[in-house]
């Protein structure tokens, strides 16, 4: 998961050379904290490492790509998550509309009352529609529409056509030998 950018590195978390050399692991916290906060600066300040250490790391390692690709995954997949959630949770509440009506107040008391023809009509629809495209299949039918426009194109062809007498040329052929 991507830190959000009030995250801070206590000071004994920081990173630095070891051996010489930064790990694999200072590369990622740095993809990681660099696509929260967006600026090369906080993050060299906050991991304690060269900015010209993290620029080269950005464009130059296949670490850096690997991470920000995973993590960019990890994010797409939590909100795929919170999507579906939000979704099963529409439908859950649509069905019970459904099956026990609307919570509207009469007379100042909550009462439910059937959902109108109208709104289950356009549920219904909106549902088929979906259902089609899950399906692979068309949502309208426009063959009509594409059979008018193949005739009025033929039309047309005919129109110029006719307008077009056939032309003779007169004049008298060579024929040249090699």
């Amino acid at each position: 998961m991507i830190p959000n950018k009030t995250t801070s590195t206590p000071k004994s978390a920081r990173t630095g050379k070891k051996n010489g050399k930064y790990s694999d692991n200072d590369k990622r916290q740095a993809v990681a904290l660099y696509m929260s906060m967006g600026n090369m600066v906080r993050v060299s300040e906050q991991m304690n490492i060269p900015e010209k250490t993290l620029s080269q790391w950005k464009n130059e390692s296949e670490v850096w790509e690997a991470t920000a690709t995973e993590l960019r995954s990890q994010v797409t997949d939590e909100i795929k998550s919170r999507i579906d959630s939000t979704i099963a949770k529409c439908f859950s509440n649509l069905d019970d509309r459904l099956e026990h009506g609307d919570w509207k107040v009469v007379d100042k008391e909550l009462v439910r009352v059937p959902v109108s023809a109208r709104d289950a009509g356009i549920l219904g629809g909106i549902y088929l529609d979906k259902r089609q495209v899950l399906n692979n299949m068309p949502t309208t039918i426009t063959s009509n529409a594409l059979d008018g426009r193949l005739s009025a194109f033929m039309d047309k062809f005919r129109e110029i056509g006719e307008g077009m007498a056939a032309k003779t040329i007169e004049g008298e052929s060579i024929v040249v030998n090699k």
